[in-house]
């Protein structure tokens, strides 16, 4: 019919090709520039998440027990990414036909698995900037990798059985162990007596404890005292230059802390800790040392109250990292871990080295250890603290969901803790004034949070 039609008008079938013509043409354009406009927002997309994505293939892709190179999990975690990120922030994903095209489309997926996958070996060229790393177990291998580059061998301990070496390195007969710290205050004493632990048990030539932060002066006379060196971040960039160039660590000594000064006497360390404890140490009037204990540990509560009403802010943001099934296992793990054990820590800290540093009735008690024994009590209170902080910042998955919920509050629960053994001590201190000779003041450092999480994990395990 259209054929006749044709015939008999040749100018108007003329036309109307030409018509098809140009809109053929029309919306090959506009469907190219589709095209191109969806293809540059998958590249801003992924190029956004690139170190993300890095780190996620470094922690899915390993040798299996043949030796062979197993992707599995990094093709999933792919899938993932493309699926469950990437396509909900391309052009038009609100329409649900669109997304449904996006999710259907094998040839624009394998696309951007490519364009995944030159970001990722893109991104194995760059140094990460140590100052946008958040996650303390991504700090410990970065400090890791900034020695492999300068050619140690280095790892990560992944915080079991190793006396609380982070990341323990080797070249040339020469071992080095680091205590990695990512805080956000001052670090105390704690880490040096750690990481020097850590350098006996591995029978290391060198200790050192690296930082984001500061260092206290307690932190810095202790490093003295034993040979610890106290890093920045920053100077893992240039370890060897820190260390002075020298091949034999009989040559290291705390050179690294000169522009800090000497170490400090006692009387200047006190200076740091308030008029009152400087007097009480200074004049040391009767029953000074228990009124220096009492005197710590009063100053570091308000500090530790004023960081635990912190979480409740961090916890009611909405951005939240999303940790998947085995990164999540490995955090929470590690952490229900190292907070137990340091408990025992704690405990050994109440019962042990407070009574030690008292010293036997009729002898003077040394205040410098008084005042590491009280830092560490602090120091396991920050740990937990910082714990819970970082938890208020994760989006679990939902197997862990149960496990996550146990977390909340242990922060507080430590400061609590800690604020009983104040109180405790208080009442003791005021019965010793007023003729007793009983001073006992035994609390035990538990936190029932540990305690669920360990259960909810292992209903979790036996799960999967």
């Amino acid at each position: 019919m259209f054929y006749n039609w044709a015939s008999e008008h040749p100018v108007g079938a003329l036309l109307v090709g030409l018509a098809i013509v140009v809109a053929l043409v029309a919306f090959a354009a506009n469907y190219a520039e589709r095209k191109q406009e969806v293809s540059k927002a998958a590249k801003s997309i992924v190029q956004k998440h690139a170190k993300a994505l890095r780190r996620r293939r470094d922690q899915t892709v390993f040798f299996g027990a043949y030796q062979e190179v197993n992707i599995d999990r990094w093709i999933k975690e792919k899938e993932h990414f493309y699926r469950n990120v990437l396509i909900f922030d391309l052009p038009g994903a609100r329409d649900p036909a669109t997304l449904l095209k996006y999710e259907s489309d094998k040839d624009f997926e394998a696309f951007c698995f490519d364009l995944i996958e030159d970001a990722v070996r893109r991104e194995d060229d760059v140094v990460d900037d140590p100052g946008d790393i958040v996650d303390p177990i991504d700090f410990e291998r970065w400090c890791a990798e900034q020695l492999r580059v300068q050619g140690w061998e280095a790892r990560t301990t992944k915080g079991s059985g190793d006396q609380g070496a982070d990341v323990i390195a080797d070249r040339e007969g020469v071992r080095v162990v680091l205590q990695c710290k990512l805080y956000s205050k001052a670090v105390g004493n704690k880490a040096v007596q750690e990481a020097y632990a850590a350098m006996q048990f591995e029978g290391a030539d060198l200790a050192c404890v690296v930082t984001n932060a500061a260092y206290t002066k307690a932190a810095r006379a202790l490093a003295g005292q034993t040979g610890v060196l106290l890093l920045h971040r920053d100077d893992m960039l240039d370890f060897d230059e820190v260390l002075g160039g020298r091949d034999e660590p009989d040559e290291i000594d705390d050179s690294s802390e000169s522009d800090k000064g000497p170490i400090e006497d006692t009387a200047e360390i006190f200076a740091r800790e308030g008029d009152k404890a400087l007097e009480l140490v200074s004049s040391r009037p009767r029953l000074w040392e228990f009124l220096l204990v009492e005197e710590l540990l009063r100053s570091r509560l308000a500090s530790l109250k004023d960081e635990a009403k912190d979480i409740d802010r961090i916890r009611a943001r909405r951005s939240r990292k999303k940790y998947g099934l085995a990164r999540y296992l490995e955090f929470s793990g590690e952490m229900v871990a190292k907070l137990g054990e340091q408990a025992q820590r704690a405990m050994t800290c109440i019962n042990d080295d407070i009574p030690a540093a008292l010293g036997p009735p009729g002898t003077p008690a040394d205040p410098a250890q008084l005042l590491q024994a009280v830092e560490t009590l602090e120091g396991y209170v920050l740990e937990a603290l910082d714990f819970e902080m970082e938890v208020a910042r994760i989006e679990p998955p939902e197997a862990f969901r149960a496990v996550h919920e146990t977390f909340t509050g242990i922060g507080a629960a430590a400061v609590t803790v800690l604020e009983a053994f104040a109180d405790r001590w208080s009442a003791a201190l005021r019965a010793l004034e007023d003729g007793s000779r009983e001073f006992d003041v035994h609390v035990k450092f538990e936190l029932p949070q540990l305690t669920r999480a360990a259960d909810e994990l292992e209903k979790v395990n036996i799960g999967t």
